[in-house]
């Protein structure tokens, strides 16, 4: 599968900017409950992360989930309610299960990080072309 880059605005003073954003489909604790979205691919995030909004549209119970401390490229330690999460490539033929950290204020509804996300694909960034491409393993 290939997906080309989406571009959207950063910052209102710049450009808008080229990001490796694919569509997928998160599914909520009942199968009928699920959201179709766009996740940026993060190949320099350790674990994914998802915005808080994101598990109430899902109807997600995070009330009694660990909290396990995520830190990003700063090392400040981020509280993150982690749960297992049901993602689907949409263009796939199935879906995984990852686990999945849910903060408040994060700018993208969901970041897909290296640990479970990429052991489930072989997955080729090409910047020049602007493109992603996922292969299933």
């Amino acid at each position: 599968m290939k997906f080309k880059y989406i571009k959207i605005p950063i910052d209102p003073l710049k450009p808008w900017k080229s990001l490796p954003l694919i569509p997928v489909r998160v599914f909520g604790a009942k199968k009928n409950i699920y959201y179709d979205i766009y996740a940026l691919l993060d190949s320099g995030a350790d674990k994914s992360l998802a915005n808080l909004e994101l598990a109430k549209y899902l109807n997600l119970d995070l009330s009694n989930q660990p909290t396990e401390d995520f830190s990003g490229i700063d090392n400040i330690p981020i509280a993150c309610k982690v749960i297992n999460l049901e993602v689907q490539v949409i263009g796939d033929h199935s879906s995984i299960i990852i686990p999945v950290g849910f903060i408040e204020n994060l700018p993208y509804a969901l970041i897909l990080g290296r640990d479970s996300f990429f052991d489930n694909y072989i997955i080729t960034f090409n910047q020049s072309k602007e493109e992603i491409e996922l292969k299933r393993i």
